[in-house]
């Protein structure tokens, strides 16, 4: 079974798409990781949404992918 883990939109500048989305969705941005190549944006849960570092000029599409994630499928019985 799949779930969903986060929402990665990709950004040139993720520190100042970090303060956007996190202020327009009132979420709390957690520690960049490496060279802030990707900052989670967090419900008091767990992550939600997170700006990944992208090389490539803006698109007038954003850029954004599902991480998803499989859970062992329970056995019948």
């Amino acid at each position: 079974m799949l779930v969903f883990g986060t929402l990665v939109i990709w950004a040139r500048r993720v520190r100042r798409a970090t303060e956007f989305w996190a202020a327009a969705l009132a979420l709390s941005p957690g520690d960049a990781h490496g060279d802030n190549d990707f900052t989670d944006l967090c419900l008091p849960d767990g992550p939600l949404l997170a700006i990944q570092r992208s090389d490539h000029a803006a698109e007038p599409e954003p850029r954004l992918h599902l991480d998803l994630y499989a859970r062992p499928r329970r056995s019948k019985g």
